[in-house]
């Protein structure tokens, strides 16, 4: 809970903030290229040429580290984070009052593994953010 505001807005307010320091700390990274999330959201939508992600594996279960430059994934915690969000991002969405909240979220959870375990444009896009 926040220190400043309590209830439903301290506890926003607290996600927000936390997120803003984090997305700060990884601009570097995004900055100088590691990370080219609109490229790749780019190339989704069939604006660019595919450039695999992770960058140098077609096969993403694969992927090593060549160096310090190389970016840092693991195609398991691209999966911890596709069920996490998925199954948050079921509780934001507006959804029909009839089917629980935990099927909805098994549903979303499993879009979106589908989704990052894809082998094409759409795929390293959902890898890569």
């Amino acid at each position: 809970a926040s220190c400043v505001v309590g209830g439903r807005f301290g506890d926003c307010a607290l996600a927000l903030g936390s997120t803003a320091l984090g997305a700060w700390g990884k601009s570097r990274a995004l900055s100088d290229g590691r990370y080219p999330v609109f490229r790749q959201l780019k190339a989704a939508t069939g604006l660019v040429a595919r450039e695999a992600w992770p960058p140098g594996a077609e096969n993403p279960w694969r992927y090593r580290r060549q160096g310090p430059e190389d970016p840092r994934f693991a195609m398991r915690e691209a999966l911890l984070a596709a069920i996490v969000v998925g199954g948050v991002g079921a509780n934001v969405a507006p959804k029909p009052p009839l089917v629980p909240k935990s099927l909805w979220a098994v549903g979303f959870a499993l879009t979106g593994v589908w989704g990052v375990t894809m082998r094409d444009a759409r795929g390293d896009a959902a890898r890569c953010v």
